[in-house]
Order: structure tokens, then C-alpha cells, then sequence
């Protein structure tokens, strides 16, 4: 469950920080542009802008830190973090539970297939068998009778010679 939506929390963003810009500002932003253009070298322009920008920094730190509404505003907000991450958990963890279980009934369902093909098995052997058995068979008898067919054809008649007896 989302508490702010990417919309909401981008508007809340900006209107604080510019809020806090406007609270916190030391000066003029024309003042500010002014010294900008009054330096004299790149060097001197940037280390006016750091310097300005350190002094803002440790001021508005300060600032936050004695202001009693922005440290409730802070707290508020960690409290909200704490509740999120206790939600996060507390899903994250449900999320786990249900994979678990998903887990465990997918591995039951393969393993009672495998169970139902593991039956199965021997069928199909004995099945194998018994037609490799058939088609064997078949087979001897064919080279069989092409083998008696075969004698049949190259066999010559047996004719009986007479003896013939040579006189001498």
C-alpha cells in the first residue's frame, strides 16, 4: 500500500524545499547576482558562490536544528519510516510464506507425475518387448523362406550317370 503517490510526494518536495529557501535566504537573489558579476576572475566567482552557500548551509543546519516544528516534521517522518519498514517486513514476509508454499505444492505435483510415469515405465518396456520379440520373429521367417526359396531355384536336378565300364 503506497502512502503518497510519486505525484504528491514530488509537490510535497518542492514546496518545502522552497519554502525552507525562502525562510533561510541571507539575501537578495539580485543582491546575490550583483557580487556574482562584481568578481573579477572565474576563481573569485566560485569561491564567492561556495562561501555564500557554506554560510547558508551551517545557518539553515542551525536553524533546523532549534526549530521545533521542523524536528516534529522530522520526527513525524521517521515515524512514518519506522511504520513503512514494519509494513515492508511484514509483506516481505508473507511474500516468502506464499513462494514457500507455491514451492512446495509445485515440487508434490512433479513428484506425483513422476510417480504416474514411473508406472508407466514397465508397460512401456514389456510393450517394447514384446513387439522387438514380434517384428524378430517376423523377420527370421522371412530370411527363412527366402533362404528355402533360394535352394530351391539353384538346385539342379540329380541325374545318374551309368557307369560306364571301359574295357581294356
Amino acid at each position: 500500500m503506497k502512502l503518497f503517490s510519486k505525484k504528491s510526494t514530488f509537490l510535497i518536495g518542492s514546496l518545502v524545499g522552497s519554502i525552507v529557501g525562502l525562510l533561510f535566504a541571507r539575501e537578495k537573489g539580485s543582491d546575490f547576482r550583483r557580487k556574482l558579476k562584481s568578481a573579477r576572475s572565474s576563481q573569485e566567482k566560485f569561491e564567492s558562490f561556495f562561501q555564500e552557500y557554506l554560510k547558508f548551509g551551517k545557518s539553515a543546519f542551525k536553524e533546523v536544528n532549534e526549530n521545533d516544528t521542523i524536528q516534529d516534521v522530522l520526527k513525524g517522518g521517521r515515524e512514518i519510516l519506522v511504520e513503512l519498514k514494519k509494513r515492508v517486513k511484514e509483506e516481505g514476509s508473507k511474500a516468502a510464506k506464499f513462494a514457500e508454499k507455491k514451492t512446495v505444492e509445485v515440487i508434490k505435483e512433479a513428484e506425483r507425475q513422476a510417480n504416474e510415469v514411473k508406472k508407466t515405465i514397465p508397460k512401456k518396456v514389456v510393450q517394447a518387448k514384446r513387439k522387438i520379440k514380434k517384428t524378430v520373429k517376423k523377420s527370421v521367417k522371412k530370411i527363412i523362406a527366402k533362404k528355402k526359396a533360394a535352394r530351391k531355384t539353384t538346385r539342379t536336378p540329380v541325374t545318374r550317370f551309368k557307369k560306364v565300364s571301359r574295357k581294356k
